[in-house]
């Protein structure tokens, strides 16, 4: 099961690689001028913030990859990659959110130590909020895919049981009668999205929402420089908070995606349990009949994600002649 499911996300990761390889390749070619400062900076965020979140989760999704290529094709290689590939590994989820929370954080700093010179007040006509500069339709879709997530994660942890070291990271139907304790042990569960992997995977979310509300609103409640520079700023703080969103929607995504993946494989294979008198019995999950439906719908948000993250980082160049939202 798991194997099958590393076979089906290959192709998806050889070719968001061999677009990324192509895309950088092509960035040499189409360079534009960005004036220094906060255009530049939410430019290197856009960048250097996707690309590591994008390697991060192809480093993840290499490395069983690696484990089985050495042990099918090099069985002679004395290269112990892990002794138990599908071993609980609580960063298996969670570490595409790491990247974008630390992300975050040097974007929080960064925007918190700089300030602005006013040269004329400017007066809004009306108060100016955390989502004053954000599209709505990227609101929606962050709102959407966190609330998809912790609703995922909730659903998985309570169906979850615990293996032989304690942790739910398993999943089991109801207990055929007749079937042995060592039979039941080893065919009577299978691998799942359980506590032990959506508890970190929530707590990080919240926390990079929270970081997120916390950048956009920094950046919305800043006083504009000049009259003058109003539609220039509100231009570069509508970009910033694109930029952010979209960061926020592709690590929420990954997650996601994976955790569907997960479930929906596991559901889609039943194991064959013989009893105490002999007999076959075949053990499958109540949600059988709508898993492949449920693993198709990961690997698109999977899908999606890479491409936000592989769009970011080749994302067009700002031409900005304005003053700058940030100054020194």
């Amino acid at each position: 099961m798991s194997y099958l499911l590393l076979v089906l996300q290959s192709p998806l990761i050889l070719a968001t690689i061999a677009i990324v390889i192509f895309l950088f390749a092509r960035r040499g070619r189409t360079a534009e001028t960005v004036v220094p400062g906060r255009s530049a900076f939410m430019r290197s965020v856009a960048v250097t913030g996707s690309a590591a979140v994008l390697i991060v989760h192809l480093a993840v999704q290499f490395f069983p990859l690696l484990d089985l290529a050495q042990r099918y094709l090099l069985p002679n290689l004395n290269v112990d990659f892990s002794p138990q590939p599908w071993a609980y590994a609580w960063w298996r989820y969670p570490l595409p959110l790491i990247v974008a929370v630390v992300v975050l954080a040097v974007v929080l700093v960064r925007v918190a130590r700089k300030s602005v010179t006013v040269e004329t007040p400017v007066l809004s006509l009306k108060p100016r909020g955390w989502a004053s500069f954000a599209s709505r339709k990227e609101l929606a879709s962050a709102a959407s895919a966190l609330g998809a997530l912790v609703s995922v994660s909730l659903f998985a942890g309570v169906h979850s049981i615990t293996d032989r070291l304690g942790l739910h990271t398993l999943v089991s139907g109801p207990r055929p009668v007749g079937v042995t304790d060592a039979a039941w042990d080893e065919y009577g569960a299978s691998t799942f999205y359980g506590w032990a992997y959506s508890v970190p995977v929530v707590i990080l979310a919240v926390v990079l929402a929270v970081q997120l509300w916390w950048v956009l609103r920094t950046i919305s409640v800043r006083p504009f420089a000049s009259p003058a520079s109003v539609d220039a700023e509100t231009r570069e703080r509508t970009r910033a908070s694109s930029v952010l969103l979209r960061l926020f929607i592709a690590a929420v995504l990954l997650p996601l995606g994976g955790a569907l993946l997960l479930i929906g494989q596991t559901a889609m294979f039943s194991n064959v349990i013989t009893t105490l008198d002999s007999d076959d019995y075949l053990v499958s999950l109540g949600y059988a009949s709508f898993a492949p439906a449920i693993a198709v719908t990961g690997a698109l948000l999977q899908a999606l994600a890479l491409l936000m993250l592989v769009a970011a980082i080749h994302g067009k160049r700002s031409r900005v002649s304005s003053p700058e939202l940030v100054r020194s």
